[in-house]
């Protein structure tokens, strides 16, 4: 590591092409959904990485400079050497400026960096959607109306999804009897997803299979996340995220 990172001297800003990275040795790196999430104690919270960024860092060992590093990745990707070293100097920079590497001081931000989704408001019209079910019928928010609805938005990927599949499938009579038909919109295939259902016991009254961020209901939003909609095809409930927060809200739906 280039001893002006050993002495603590280097800002995620005067980081360039010489700069030999360091992951800093408290991290955590977790996947999440597809993606590497990185944590550190005294960082700027949790990072997230993409499946390419996830390969950059996991370089990040002291061993070759970012400008080694984009020689290594051109050759690798048939790609313009001098476009990835700018690619991976703006990618070392956000990731210095995190507190995730040996050397690079933390930078407060200047303004948040992260907005959670707020989503629709209660009373306002769900975005319209129309995605295939599981049966291969094109599916509209509008066929939804007349019943309340728990609109869930779930991957079969997900560990979060599969933690919450038993209390969600041991809720589903109690919801059916109030009215409630159960509703994901879903990641993967129909065999995919009916897999972990059918281990768990649940039965959504409709599976719809699209990719979420082709839907404006959930755009940005991650897995699981849920609206109770009512038999207008309005919001009922605020967006609700998490494996703690989905259950509480189809809880409180249930009567419980």
């Amino acid at each position: 590591m280039n001893d002006q990172a050993q002495n603590g001297g280097w800002s995620a800003t005067d980081i360039d092409g010489a700069f030999v990275p360091l992951q800093r040795q408290d991290v955590a790196a977790v996947m999440l959904e597809g993606e590497t999430v990185v944590l550190a104690e005294g960082a700027a919270g949790a990072f997230f990485l993409d499946e390419l960024a996830t390969l950059v860092w996991d370089t990040f060992d002291g061993s070759a400079s970012l400008e080694e590093l984009a020689e290594d990745f051109a050759d690798a990707f048939a790609a313009e050497p001098g476009v990835v070293l700018e690619d991976i100097l703006t990618l070392t920079r956000e990731i210095g400026r995190a507190g995730l590497l040996e050397g690079v001081a933390y930078e407060e931000p200047s303004e948040p960096s992260f907005a959670w989704p707020t989503g629709v408001k209660p009373g306002e019209p769900i975005p319209p959607f129309k995605l295939p079910d599981a049966d291969g019928n094109q599916v509209a928010v509008s066929d939804l109306q007349g019943r309340q609805v728990l609109l869930v938005n779930w991957s079969p990927r997900c560990g979060f999804c599969t933690l919450i599949a038993p209390e969600l499938s041991a809720l589903q009579p109690e919801l059916s009897a109030r009215g409630v038909d159960l509703v994901f919109i879903t990641l993967g295939d129909a065999d995919e997803n009916r897999l972990l259902l059918r281990e768990h016991g649940l039965e959504p009254t409709r599976l719809l299979l699209g990719d979420q961020g082709e839907t404006e209901v959930f755009a940005g939003v991650g897995t699981p996340a849920a609206y109770f909609v009512d038999g207008e095809g309005r919001a009922a409930s605020e967006l609700t995220i998490g494996a703690d927060k989905v259950p509480h809200l189809a809880r409180l739906i249930a009567g419980r």
